[in-house]
């Protein structure tokens, strides 16, 4: 943990010029992974991420089996551009409810299913009941129909209390509507069985199974977005500044790195992550390994600019690494969040004719 003494390094953070982190002495194998362990803990939850958290419990709290109130199952969708850690949100709730062996047999109070590209539902179905720990031949041998009955009767033998599906949009991507349909009424046939709610999370693109169809609008539980921070709005950068800096409290290092309480640090670290928390977050663990392993005593401009050299946003979007010799007006004017490149699924326009399955199911 860290106690953020005062940062003895020779190099200003705000100098465009990276300096070594001078007397830096390597720590052993050992030491580098302990505090890596002390790292995998660091978890800063913002405003809108406790949101979430609170309506998650509130799904699970006041609909699990059993409940009075589980009428009628559910579903609650969280959406937001890739990097901005919706599944870290989801994966550290999750690991509240750990799974449980009785003599029964196993007890899974939380789903956490994530779908590959270009999912279909047959193969979801498939992935849930990997999830659920069945044998292989049991989770991939069957009909589409076959399956989601063997899906049903599982997740009540296991007592689950919520369904998580992340990256939801696989669902769809690149199968136009008739995608969305076939997406929407495969989680229309989990809430029908009334067994628990079903989060749906993934990119704005997942929002379209929701808009196409009436029924899953009229059983959404709440509709949440985690957005990438805007530097030019006030309120934005505060909390994207506050959140580095609760962030570093936490770091395994003894010496001050100064990530929000520098703005123009800050500023560069905004500009690498396009305002995604959940990219800055993953790049300053990196960074921080990287100085564990290399014994610099803080994260000096040296370690970010080598991490942001070989991570994996500098290839995929092209992006200037912020942390060398910039122009940081220059970097004012690089693409921001909201224009990097994303996919799209196209939609018809126009409404599905309905089918008989879906009046009785309404």
């Amino acid at each position: 943990m860290s106690t953020n003494k005062p940062n003895t390094a020779t190099e200003n953070p705000i100098s465009d010029e990276p300096l070594a982190n001078v007397g830096a002495i390597p720590l052993s194998p050992e030491e580098v992974l302990e505090k890596i362990d002390i790292l995998e803990q660091v978890f800063i939850p913002h405003p809108e991420a406790k949101e979430v958290l609170e309506a998650l419990e509130k799904l699970r709290r006041h609909r699990r089996p059993g409940s009075k109130l589980n009428r009628a199952a559910r579903c609650l969708l969280l959406t937001g551009p890739s990097g901005t850690g919706k599944s870290t949100l989801l994966r550290r709730w999750e690991n509240n409810f750990p799974l449980v062996e009785t003599p029964e047999g196993d007890r899974q109070p939380v789903l956490y299913v994530e779908l590959p590209s270009r999912c279909t539902t047959k193969a979801l179905a498939e992935n849930m009941l990997r999830a659920l720990h069945l044998p292989e031949a049991m989770a991939s041998k069957g009909t589409e129909v076959a399956l989601m009955e063997r899906v049903k009767h599982h997740l009540r033998h296991q007592g689950v209390e919520v369904i998580i599906l992340d990256e939801v949009q696989h669902l769809i991507e690149s199968r136009g509507q008739n995608g969305v349909y076939r997406a929407a009424d495969f989680v229309k046939s989990l809430l029908n069985a009334a067994i628990c709610p079903v989060v749906l999370a993934g990119t704005p693109e997942a929002t379209a199974i929701f808009e196409e169809n009436e029924q899953l609008k009229r059983r959404a539980a709440g509709q949440h977005a985690l957005k990438a921070f805007n530097w030019e709005v006030g309120e934005d950068r505060a909390v994207f500044r506050a959140i580095l800096n609760a962030y570093e409290e936490q770091l395994p290092l003894p010496e001050a790195s100064n990530l929000g309480k520098d703005k123009t640090l800050a500023f560069r670290i905004h500009y690498f992550a396009t305002g995604r928390i959940g990219r800055a977050i993953d790049f300053l663990h990196a960074a921080t390994i990287d100085a564990l392993e290399t014994g610099a005593t803080c994260l000096n401009m040296d370690v970010l600019h080598a991490t942001a050299a070989v991570f994996p946003e500098t290839q995929e979007f092209n992006r200037v690494n912020p942390f060398g010799n910039v122009d940081l007006s220059a970097l004012k004017a690089q693409p921001g969040p909201d224009e990097l490149p994303s996919r799209k699924t196209r939609l018809r326009k126009g409404k599905r004719k309905l089918k008989q399955s879906d009046l009785l199911a309404a």
